[in-house]
């Protein structure tokens, strides 16, 4: 379980649509989060390789990188981030299974509610 009390939070949010990163990012900002955003999965895996975040919400389908090309990239490379948070405007239970299966902690559907994320955040780990 992740506790959004740690003042030393950080989160990325990696959307090619600025207005879902503007909006995750002031959910997130009022979870106490710092937050960077990323335009595409690349950019993202880059990020996370370099940074440490607590948090990463991330598109499934993105330019350059999709969001399950990140995730599978990830497993490969060493980083700390406790939640991948994958959110689609697709409500597909294979993209579901496979988002979880491949290390993500939620699936989101679009739009997503701030009670939504803060659960995805706060929850435990789901069992795949």
């Amino acid at each position: 379980m992740l506790s959004t009390r740690d003042p030393q939070l950080r989160a990325l949010v990696v959307d090619d649509d600025e207005t879902v990163v503007d909006q995750v990012t002031l959910v997130m900002r009022k979870m106490g989060f710092a937050v960077e955003s990323s335009p595409d999965g690349l950019d993202a895996l880059r990020r996370c390789q370099a940074n440490n975040f607590d948090v990463v919400v991330c598109d499934v389908r993105m330019p350059r990188l999709s969001g399950l090309s990140f995730l599978s990239n990830l497993a490969h490379t060493p980083h700390t981030i406790r939640r991948i948070i994958m959110i689609s405007a697709l409500d597909d239970n294979s993209l579901r299974r496979q988002s979880l299966s491949s290390g993500a902690s939620a699936y989101l559907v679009k739009p997503i509610t701030m009670q939504a994320l803060k659960d995805a955040i706060t929850a435990p780990a789901p069992r795949v």
